[in-house]
C-alpha cells in the first residue's frame, strides 16, 4: 500500500491531474507511513518466526529510518 501510495503521489505531480495537486503531499506523507509501517510489521514478525532474520535486520533498522526521514524532509516536505 505504501509503494502504491508513493506511485499515486508520483502521478499527482502529473499536468493532467492538477484539479487534484492539493492531494499530493498527503498521498507523500501517507506513503512514508505506510512505508515505515510495514517495515516495522515485518520486523515483529521476523522477531517472533525468524529470530535469525530479526538479528540481521536490526542492525539496520535504525539507519534505513533515518535514511527514509531524510528523503521525506528534503523531497517530500
Amino acid at each position: 500500500m505504501g509503494f502504491g501510495m508513493w506511485l499515486m503521489y508520483l502521478a499527482l505531480g502529473a499536468p493532467a491531474l492538477h484539479a487534484y495537486k492539493h492531494y499530493r503531499l498527503d498521498c507523500g506523507v501517507f506513503s512514508v507511513v505506510l512505508m515505515v509501517v510495514g517495515f516495522s510489521a515485518s520486523m515483529v514478525f521476523d522477531y517472533f518466526h525468524h529470530r535469525e532474520a530479526y538479528e540481521y535486520k536490526k542492525k539496520w533498522l535504525f539507519v534505513s529510518y533515518l535514511v527514509l526521514a531524510g528523503i521525506v524532509y528534503f523531497f517530500i516536505l
